[in-house]
C-alpha cells in the first residue's frame, strides 16, 4: 500500500496517540434516548429507522449519563425525531469495535483510540466526514485546531473534542520546601534534561528509605516521545518506512530515564505501576511529573492550590505532543448526514464540557469570545495558559501517525520483556541491541503497509 500525504498545519504537527486496549467478547448495556416515547434502536449498525443512531464509547461509571446529557441536546438542538442508543464499553474498547465491525453491527458514531485509526481506515470501516461536510457547509479548517481533525489527503476520517499535550506538573509546595526554583513556561528558558536532573535530586530524600522520590517518568512511548524528539530521536524515519528507535540518540533517552530511577531520585517503573498514578499524586511522594493533560484533573485534587504546570525538559530544543481520540462515524451507517452533524455537535466545547479537560478542540472556544471559560473552567495548575499556549507552539513533527498498525509495533517493541519494558525491569540488560534486534522485524512491518 502506497504512503498518504498528511497535511498538518499550523496549530501542531504531528499527533502522537494514546494505546489502544484489548477486549470482552461480551456486549455491554445500552440506554435509549429520544425525542418522543423512547425505545431502543436494535443491534448495533443495522437500519432500525430514518432517525436513528448508535454511539459507542468508553470511560468509567460517569461516561453513560454523560453521553446521554450531550445526546439529549442534540436532540433538543434541531433533531427531535431522533433515537439515540448508547453503548458503554468501559473497558477492552478495541476487541469490542473489532467484534461488532466483524458481525456487521458497527456503531454508526463510536470513539477510536488515534494508534488504530489507519488499521481502520485502511479496512474501510470509517467514512470520509470530508464530503459530508462540504454538503453541510461546515468549514472545519475554520471551526477547529488542526490537530483536532484526522486528515489524510483530502479525507477526513474523524474529529476530536479535546487535544491533550505533554507537560510537566510539579508541586510548588515541594519547591519551596528545597528552595528552588519552579519550573518555567517560556520555550526559551526551558530547563535542558540536567536541570531537570538536578531539580529532581534536590527533591529528593534519599534518608526515607525508597520512597522519598523527587520525580517519576513513565516510560510509555507518549510521556517518552518529546524527550526524544528533543534529542531529534523518534521510533520512525519521516515516512514511517524504517525503524529508527535504535539510533544512540533514543537509546541515550532511555538510559538516563533508567539512571535516574536506578539511584534513588525518580520512582522505578515496576513500583509505580503497583502503586498506581493517583497513589503516588496523593501522597505527594514525586513532586515533578512529565505527563499529559488528561491527568491535569488528578493532579489539580492531589495537589490543590499547589499544583503547576510547565514545559518538558529537553536535550535541545523543547517539544511537546498533540494527543488525540476521534469520534469517528462507520462507513456503513444509514444516516450519514445526522451522524456527521452529531459528530460536529458533540466536538464543540459549548455543548460538550469535557473538552474543557484539555485543550478545546474549536477556536471559539481557545482564541475567541470562549477562551475565557475555558481558562476558568474547574482547576486550573500555576501556569496553566502560558504551559498550553507555548506547547502548541512546539508541537513535535511526529511519523508515528503515519503508521498503519501503530499498536501493533508498540506491542512488539514497548510492552514486552525481551522490549523497552523488560529493560526498565532489568530483565534487558542492553537496550541498543535489544533494539537493533527488532529494527528488521518492525522495518518489515512498516515496509508491508
Amino acid at each position: 500500500m502506497g504512503q498518504r500525504s498528511f497535511r498538518w498545519r499550523r496549530t501542531g504537527a504531528g499527533a502522537m496517540l494514546a494505546g489502544m486496549g484489548a477486549v470482552a467478547l461480551t456486549l455491554s448495556a445500552c440506554s435509549s434516548s429520544d425525542g418522543g416515547d423512547g425505545g431502543s434502536s436494535g443491534e448495533p449498525g443495522q437500519p432500525a429507522g430514518d432517525q436513528n443512531l448508535t454511539i459507542m464509547f468508553w470511560g468509567d461509571e460517569r461516561a453513560p449519563e454523560q453521553w446521554k446529557t450531550l445526546g439529549d441536546a442534540f436532540i433538543a438542538d434541531g433533531h427531535e425525531n431522533v433515537k439515540i442508543e448508547y453503548i458503554h464499553q468501559p473497558a477492552e474498547y478495541d476487541t469490542k469495535i473489532q467484534t461488532l465491525v466483524a458481525a456487521n453491527q458497527t456503531p454508526d458514531v463510536f470513539f477510536m483510540n488515534s494508534a488504530g485509526m489507519g488499521r481502520f481506515i485502511d479496512a474501510g470501516t470509517l467514512l470520509d466526514l470530508a464530503p459530508v461536510y462540504d454538503e453541510l457547509g461546515i468549514d472545519l479548517d475554520s471551526e477547529y485546531l488542526e490537530p483536532a481533525i484526522w486528515r489524510e489527503d483530502e479525507s477526513v476520517w474523524g474529529l476530536s473534542p479535546l487535544i491533550h499535550l505533554m507537560v510537566m506538573f510539579y508541586d510548588k509546595a515541594a519547591f519551596d520546601a528545597a528552595g528552588i526554583d519552579t519550573p518555567p513556561t517560556d520555550p526559551a528558558e526551558a530547563w535542558s534534561w540536567d536541570d531537570f536532573v538536578a531539580a529532581a535530586t534536590a527533591l529528593s530524600d534519599p534518608s526515607s528509605e525508597g520512597d522519598g522520590w523527587g520525580s517519576m517518568i513513565l516510560t510509555d512511548p507518549l510521556v517518552t516521545a518529546p524527550l526524544l524528539a528533543s534529542n531529534g530521536a523518534y521510533w520512525f524515519d519521516e515516512e514511517a518506512m524504517e525503524f529508527t528507535l535504535n539510533d544512540p540518540s533514543a537509546v541515550e533517552v532511555y538510559e538516563n530515564i533508567k539512571a535516574l530511577a536506578d539511584t534513588g531520585v525518580s520512582i522505578p517503573p515496576a513500583n509505580l505501576s503497583s502503586m498506581g498514578l493517583d497513589v503516588v499524586l496523593q501522597s505527594r511522594q514525586a513532586p515533578l511529573y512529565p505527563g499529559g493533560t488528561w491527568n491535569l484533573q488528578a493532579v489539580t485534587e492531589a495537589w490543590g492550590e499547589d499544583a503547576g504546570m510547565a514545559l518538558y525538559p529537553s536535550y535541545g530544543d523543547p517539544k511537546s505532543m498533540a494527543v488525540t481520540d476521534q469520534l469517528v462515524v462507520s462507513a456503513k451507517t444509514q444516516n450519514p448526514e445526522l451522524a456527521a452533524e452529531f459528530v460536529h455537535f458533540a466536538t464543540q466545547a459549548e455543548n460538550n464540557p469535557a473538552a474543557y479537560d484539555g485543550v478545546p478542540a474549536t477556536r471559539a472556544a481557545t482564541e475567541g469570545n470562549g477562551r475565557e471559560t475555558w481558562l476558568t473552567t474547574g482547576n486550573r495548575p500555576l501556569g496553566f495558559e502560558e504551559t498550553i499556549d507555548n506547547s502548541l507552539d512546539i508541537v513535535m513533527d511526529d511519523p508515528s501517525r503515519k503508521v498503519r498498525d501503530l499498536i501493533n509495533v508498540w506491542n512488539t517493541v514497548q510492552w514486552t520483556d525481551d522490549g523497552i519494558n523488560g529493560y526498565f525491569t532489568d530483565l534487558v540488560p542492553d537496550l541498543g541491541a535489544a533494539l537493533d534486534g527488532f529494527k528488521p522485524t518492525v522495518d518489515q512491518m512498516l515496509q508491508a503497509q
